[in-house]
């Protein structure tokens, strides 16, 4: 596995070595966006749980909706 920098340093290139890579945006808010997506049936179902992570989510979704 090898992974780069872009050369502005905005992404990172991940390559597994496959045939095939992936890029990250190093974007901050790509980033948030990304991972709420990843946890937002985690968050809809354990609705007790990781109320500092739902609280970012909603306040990054409700910063970005047009």
């Amino acid at each position: 596995m090898n992974v780069t920098f872009s050369e502005d340093e905005k992404s990172l290139f991940v390559d597994t070595g496959m045939g095939y890579f992936t890029e990250w945006s190093l974007n901050i808010d790509d980033l948030i966006k990304k991972g709420c997506f990843w946890l937002k049936d985690y968050l809809a179902s354990h609705h007790n749980e990781a109320e500092d992570v739902r609280q970012i989510c909603q306040n990054y979704t409700h910063k970005f909706k047009k």
